[in-house]
């Protein structure tokens, strides 16, 4: 039986491929926000709950099931590219090529949504997907499924044996990155399959709901066994009156049993990675901006291939004074001791469109403060609050500003202005003395009241 996979398909289409091409890594940043209004005027890609994050790196994305990154990646991965993986790597034999229909109309799988989200044309059967993600689990080589090993008679002769064929789906370093994508959308905080944990035996897995709700997936990986499962009705309709994922639970009691009386076991070791720490709004190497978010440190560690750790010091942070009192651009008539220096997001969001709420848009640079957006709008900025946020002037001390830190070098202590890059440590402290990034002083606006 085929069924559209949702999103249990985008490690197989998406990631794997962009990954082994040399696309992305677990700490490529991407921005999760609607960016094409041509297709819903509300923004498509869109996310199952409506919620969007703004900067996000891959591994966040595939934790949360986030739909507008997986689209983003396959625009430069290609969607021939994607079927291309699919059909000769992994071996699925349903997705449809080019098919005209009765009313003479062609469809085909190979596009965006069908590819990044999962809304293919005839679907997948569980059978190929869990040997597609058996590749993860087998160091990037696929095994040819068969349903018997070898039948003997009974003195023990061989009468029918099965010897699979196997081939190279993937690089090694491919699997173990996908490995530990998936892992984490177990183990991570905000992970869909967060519900599949098996103790100490390592579990990997990807969720999947169709539009609708007509289908939900679960394929899940132990060091052990891959079990696919799909859930919903034989006429296609909307699964109700469930709380959770119902492919989800029907693992975890299949598996709960299955492993019964194994050791407790992880996924390949993987040796050659080293612990990297990487701005998670850049994707980059922090600077001591980094540290001066108003959310906090955004600075996570990763483990990277020697190969793909960034030389590049995170350029999207950059240092702005506000006022303590009420969150906003200070001026220079905002008392001394309500000003504190921030680090706001310098990022190019002209796609947007205002009313679209993105969490981390009360962060960003206004457009007029903004180099990569001059004049533009942006999305609506609305804080948990209830407020607009960093991004607007201080309401209650308006007059010219100047809100980049304007000390004389070294006769402050926060962070200068000038021409400072940042640095850090690698201890996760950063150097004192040092700013992130800062527009020069023949760049910086002055706000005339009106």
């Amino acid at each position: 039986t085929y069924r559209p996979p949702g999103s249990s398909i985008k490690p197989l289409s998406v990631y794997a491929p962009s990954i082994e091409y040399g696309l992305i890594t677990p700490a490529s940043v991407f921005d999760d926000a609607p960016k094409d209004f041509s297709v819903n005027p509300k923004g498509w890609p869109k996310n199952d709950d409506n919620i969007y994050t703004g900067r996000m790196t891959v591994k966040k994305a595939v934790e949360v099931s986030n739909n507008t990154v997986p689209v983003d990646i396959m625009k430069t991965l290609t969607p021939q590219k994607s079927y291309d993986f699919l059909t000769n790597n992994l071996h699925l034999t349903s997705l449809i090529g080019a098919k005209k229909t009765s009313s003479g109309k062609i469809q085909t799988d190979i596009a965006l949504a069908p590819l990044a989200l999962g809304g293919l044309t005839k679907g997948v059967s569980v059978l190929e997907m869990a040997a597609a993600y058996s590749s993860f689990v087998n160091q990037g080589v696929y095994n040819e499924t068969r349903t018997y090993t070898k039948v003997v008679d009974s003195n023990g002769t061989v009468i029918l044996e099965k010897k699979p064929k196997t081939s190279i789906a993937m690089k090694e370093k491919t699997a173990s990155y996908m490995l530990d994508l998936l892992q984490n959308v177990v183990t991570g905080p905000e992970g869909t399959g967060r519900r599949a944990a098996l103790g100490n035996i390592a579990v990997a897995a990807k969720t999947g709901t169709t539009t609708g709700s007509n289908d939900r997936w679960f394929v899940g990986m132990t060091p052990y066994y891959v079990g696919a499962v799909w859930f919903g009705y034989d006429t296609p309709q909307e699964v109700r009156g469930v709380s959770s994922n119902p492919s989800l639970l029907l693992w975890k009691a299949v598996m709960s049993k299955v492993h019964q009386g194994y050791q407790a076991k992880q996924f390949v070791d993987r040796s050659g990675f080293v612990s990297t720490q990487i701005c998670i709004d850049s994707g980059l190497v922090p600077s001591s901006a980094c540290y001066k978010d108003p959310r906090g440190n955004r600075v996570a560690t990763f483990q990277l291939a020697r190969e793909d750790v960034p030389a590049t010091e995170c350029n999207i942070h950059t240092l702005v004074k506000v006022d303590n009192l009420t969150h906003k651009i200070a001026s220079d008539y905002c008392p001394s001791e309500n000003v504190r220096t921030v680090a706001l997001l310098n990022v190019n969001r002209l796609f947007a469109k205002p009313g679209i709420v993105i969490s981390d848009q009360p962060y960003v640079l206004p457009s007029f403060l903004n180099t990569a957006e001059k004049g533009f709008s942006g999305y609506s900025a609305v804080s948990p609050s209830g407020t607009s946020g960093y991004n607007s002037i201080c309401s209650v001390h308006l007059s010219p500003f100047n809100p980049f830190p304007s000390e004389e070098p070294g006769t402050g202590t926060d962070n200068q202005s000038g021409s400072e890059t940042g640095n850090n440590n690698g201890t996760g402290t950063p150097d004192n003395g040092n700013s992130g990034n800062e527009l020069p002083s023949e760049q910086i606006p002055v706000y005339n009241g009106n």
